[in-house]
C-alpha cells in the first residue's frame, strides 16, 4: 500500500511538472513547443483528472500559433510571395501538421464536463496545393538558373534543388532530366597516374592493386577517380604516385650463443640410509622439494632482409596543371626469420625460446616478393593519405 501512495505521489508530481513546462512555453510564446508537451500528456488518457488543465492549455496554444502563423504568412505574401514561397510553404505545411496531432484527441470536454473545447480545424488543402506549386516554381527556376559547365559547385547547389523537388513531387516537369545533367556536370573526374623514377623494377601486380581504387573506400559522391584516361572525359585533377626510391638491405644472417642459467624446485623422494624411499603412515611415499641449477647454451641465426621505399603523391589541378598539395609516402617492409639450435636442460627454455629451435632456415625472398610483401602497407599508406586529402573544387 506504500508503494501504491508513493507512486501515486511520483505521478501526481510529474503530471504538474509537465504542466508548469506548457505554461512556461505558451508566456514564452514556444506555442508549438506547449502544443507538443501537452499532446504528449493527452496521450496517456485525455479523460483522467491529471490531463484537465493540459486541454485548457492545449486550447490556447493551439489558438495562439494558428494566429501567429496566419500573420505570417500574410505579412510574407504583401512582403514578396515569390521570395517568401518556402516560408509560406513550410507555415502551411506546420499548420496541417499541427492540426493532424490534435485531430485524434477530439473532441475534448471541458474540465467542467458539461461542454466540449473549441479547436478551429481549418482545411488548408487548396492554400498548401498552391503554396506547394509556388515553392517548386520557385526552386525550379532557382535550380535552371544555377547550371554553369564552368562552375561545378552551382550545379551541385542546382542538384540539391533538384532533389528537392523531387522529394516534395516526384514527377514535376523534366526534374529527372535535369538532376542528372547537374550530376554530371558537378563531377569531378580524377585521372591516377604512378610512375618509377627509381633503379628498381616494380612488379605489375603491385602497381595494378595501387592503382585499383575502388579497394579504397573513398565513397566520394562528386569523384570519379580513373586509372585509365577515358575518350571524352575532360578531367579536373591528377594524382601522381611517384616512386623516388626503393632501397634494399643486404641479406644478413646473424648469429648469437647465449648460455641461459636458471634456478628450479625439483621434487625428489625422501630416502633411508639404505637408499630406500620413505613412506607415511598411509604408506604414501614421501617427497620433499630442492631447489636446482639447470642451464644450456641456445645458438641463434637470425636471417633479416628489409625494403625501404619512399614515394610522393602529388596533386595537379587541370587543365592549368598546377601542383596543389604534395605528401610524402614512406615505408618499410622487414623480412625476419629467427631459428636456432640448444644444448642443455630444454627447462631452462621459455616459450620463445622452444619456438626459436623448432623453426628451420628458409630461403631469403627476392626483391620483387620483398616488395609485394611491403604493397599492403604502401597501400594503407596511400590510402590515408587520399582520404585525409580529398579532392575539393
Amino acid at each position: 500500500m506504500k508503494n501504491f501512495y508513493l507512486l501515486a505521489i511520483i505521478a501526481l508530481l510529474c503530471s504538474c511538472n509537465s504542466t508548469k513546462r506548457v505554461k512556461q512555453n505558451l508566456l514564452s510564446g514556444n506555442y508549438y513547443e506547449a502544443i507538443q508537451m501537452a499532446v504528449e500528456q493527452l496521450q496517456k488518457g485525455k479523460n483522467n483528472n491529471k490531463t484537465q488543465e493540459q486541454k485548457l492549455l492545449l486550447q490556447e496554444a493551439f489558438k495562439k500559433y494558428k494566429d501567429k502563423k496566419n500573420d505570417q504568412i500574410k505579412f510574407w505574401k504583401k512582403e514578396d510571395d515569390y521570395k517568401n514561397a518556402e516560408n509560406i510553404y513550410m507555415a502551411y505545411l506546420d499548420l496541417k501538421n499541427v492540426q493532424n496531432q490534435i485531430k485524434p484527441f477530439l473532441p475534448l470536454s471541458h474540465p467542467d464536463r458539461k461542454r466540449n473545447l473549441k479547436f478551429d480545424i481549418t482545411d488548408y488543402s487548396d492554400e498548401l496545393l498552391k503554396s506547394q506549386e509556388q515553392y517548386l516554381s520557385v526552386l525550379y527556376d532557382e535550380a535552371q538558373n544555377l547550371i554553369d559547365p564552368k562552375n561545378k559547385l552551382a550545379c551541385r547547389d542546382a542538384f540539391d534543388k533538384f532533389e528537392k523537388i523531387q522529394s516534395i513531387k516526384p514527377n514535376y516537369r523534366n526534374v529527372d532530366v535535369l538532376k542528372d545533367d547537374a550530376y554530371q556536370l558537378g563531377l569531378e573526374f580524377v585521372h591516377v597516374k604512378a610512375y618509377n623514377d627509381t633503379n628498381q623494377v616494380i612488379p605489375q601486380p603491385l602497381m595494378a592493386e595501387l592503382l585499383d581504387f575502388d579497394t579504397y573506400g573513398l565513397d566520394d559522391f562528386w569523384t570519379v577517380y580513373h586509372r585509365e584516361m577515358q575518350d571524352g572525359v575532360s578531367y579536373d585533377f591528377d594524382i601522381v604516385i611517384g616512386f623516388q626510391s626503393i632501397i634494399f638491405s643486404p641479406e644478413r644472417v646473424i648469429e648469437k650463443e647465449r648460455s641461459i642459467q636458471k634456478t628450479i624446485e625439483e621434487t625428489r623422494y625422501q630416502r633411508d640410509r639404505y637408499g630406500e624411499v620413505v613412506l607415511d603412515a598411509n604408506g604414501d611415499k614421501v617427497t620433499y622439494k630442492e631447489e636446482v641449477e639447470i642451464e644450456g647454451m641456445l645458438h641463434t641465426i637470425r636471417q633479416v632482409k628489409s625494403v625501404q621505399v619512399t614515394a610522393k603523391v602529388e596533386y595537379f589541378k587541370l587543365p592549368e596543371d598546377q601542383r596543389t598539395a604534395s605528401y610524402d609516402l614512406n615505408s618499410q617492409f622487414v623480412f625476419e626469420n629467427i631459428y636456432g639450435n640448444f644444448n642443455g636442460d630444454e627447462r631452462v627454455l621459455n616459450d620463445q625460446e622452444v619456438q626459436i629451435i623448432n623453426n628451420n632456415a628458409v630461403p631469403f625472398p627476392s626483391n620483387e616478393q620483398m616488395l609485394l610483401d611491403a604493397g599492403d602497407d604502401i597501400k594503407n599508406r596511400l590510402k590515408n593519405i587520399l582520404r585525409r586529402n580529398k579532392i575539393r573544387h
